[in-house]
């Protein structure tokens, strides 16, 4: 009689011990969904983090953060409103890129070159597009040809008008176009290294 109670369908029942570990190990167990949810948090913080990066890279390279200024945490999440963890993300890849810098009793600011600096940027950037010059030259077609001469055109119209031109939106998109035009250049080279290397310069 006690074994058949033991028994349910044919398979034993477990004992008391057997139980209990098997309740153990079931909530150790993550949930599914507990688990989609942390995967939609890091790609929403992600996501977050980029659009901050974007953001305060594209003001410090249109002048709104002037070099030497401080880049407030509390001021840039109330700006873009977000929190205060997307934003540290931001401003350490800046920082990793050379665009902000972290200074004790200061804080996170704008960097400010020295002539030293200045002058191994450019060095940098003449060896980089040089080589994608010379790449692109072996690759590109005659129909990418008569494109970039069109978009070379096109800036030196822009460089021509941004002389008289004070409008620091202004001079901020001839720079970005002038910045699309080397890596236009560094793709048809078909160089995706280099392409990464131009742009992080």
């Amino acid at each position: 009689m006690l074994r058949a109670r033991k028994k349910r369908a044919g398979k034993a029942m477990p004992t008391k011990p057997e139980a209990a570990l098997a309740t153990a190990a079931e909530q150790r167990r993550p949930a599914v969904g507990g688990n989609r949810g942390m995967a939609a948090l890091r790609a929403k913080r992600g996501s977050l983090a980029n659009a901050a990066y974007t953001q305060i890279r594209d003001e410090i390279l249109r002048g709104t953060f002037k070099i030497g200024d401080i880049l407030s945490r509390r001021h840039l999440a109330e700006m873009l409103n977000m929190s205060f963890i997307p934003i540290t993300e931001a401003l350490q890849r800046l920082e990793a890129e050379g665009l902000v810098e972290s200074r004790p009793r200061i804080g996170t600011r704008v960097r400010i070159p020295t002539e030293e600096d200045i002058r191994g940027t450019y060095e940098i950037r003449e060896a980089l597009e040089a080589q994608s010059a010379r790449l692109c030259a072996s690759n590109i077609t005659a129909e990418e040809k008569k494109q970039l001469k069109k978009s070379a055109e096109h800036l030196d119209h822009l460089y021509f008008a941004g002389q008289s031109e004070a409008d620091p939106v202004f001079l901020f998109s001839v720079h970005t176009y002038h910045m699309q035009f080397h890596m236009r250049i560094a793709e048809i080279a078909g160089c995706i290294g280099l392409s990464k290397a131009i742009e992080k310069e």
